[in-house]
């Protein structure tokens, strides 16, 4: 009797462990590497992946403009996609089409296509600076790497002369970067480039400090060299030469 009750004990563990493994591994979330987030220049901000998944040009649907060989589809919603999802709470999320783009030189120098990406804008509003907003990227492929970037822009005059975007991970909620709106009104705003080695079929990004603001994404994939790679052929060369010092003790 005793050994039928531990039996049925340790069955009911094991299947509670699968359980709380299979939850956690549900929600698992990768950790982002953020690159140096850089000031606005050119079409060839746009940086190369793979295979590109998607690119948008957010705050508009009536343009979808072409910038170093990719189309931006015009996007606005409150809500996101089939490609990802926008919440908020304590906040509203508005869009705007026109008024992020500048009449200076720095500004018409660009392409018209990268005009048009940096004036539309997709924003979230709020007083409470303790607010932070999500983007939940959506069909993702646990294993593989995966490249987003982001546009951040308000080059208006006396508009987020000094402000930020933060973009921070789920996996650590402190895995933060912070892209400037403008350069103190004189120059365009900036963008960044992460990555991530997806650990399920969603990523969370959270957005803040209180009135984050998204011209343009674009998410793509991209190969990594595996890092066994170097070790390998290290390895068989090291093997190599172990064969023929015995060969040669051998012949000896």
């Amino acid at each position: 009797m005793k050994l039928s009750t531990s039996r049925k004990l340790f069955r009911y563990s094991i299947t509670i462990a699968l359980f709380l493994t299979t939850y956690c591994l549900s929600q698992a979330q990768a950790v982002i590497t953020w690159g140096t987030p850089t000031f606005i220049s050119g079409d060839a901000d746009v940086a190369a992946v793979d295979t590109r998944l998607w690119a948008y040009n957010f705050g508009t649907t009536s343009v979808s403009p072409v910038v170093n060989g990719v189309t931006f589809t015009g996007y606005a919603s409150n809500t996101g996609n089939s490609d990802f999802t926008l919440t908020t709470v304590g906040s509203s999320i508005y869009q705007n089409a026109t008024v992020f783009g500048n009449t200076g030189a720095f500004y018409t120098a660009l392409s018209s296509g990268y005009q048009d990406l940096l004036r539309s804008a997709t924003f979230w509003s709020t007083n409470h600076t303790t607010e932070i907003q999500t983007m939940t990227l959506l069909n993702l492929i646990a294993g593989a790497t995966y490249q987003i970037q982001f546009w951040v822009n308000d080059s208006r005059p006396n508009y987020h002369n000094t402000e930020i975007v933060t973009f921070s991970d789920a996996a650590t909620d402190g895995n933060t970067v912070s892209v400037r709106f403008s350069n103190n009104g004189a120059t365009l705003g900036q963008y960044v480039v992460g990555t991530f080695t997806a650990e399920d079929t969603t990523q969370i990004i959270h957005l803040g400090p209180y009135s984050p603001q998204i011209n343009a994404a674009t998410l793509g994939t991209v190969a990594i060299p595996e890092p066994s790679t170097t070790a390998l052929i290290v390895g068989a060369a090291s093997l190599c030469g172990l064969l023929i010092f015995h060969r040669h003790r051998r012949s000896r």
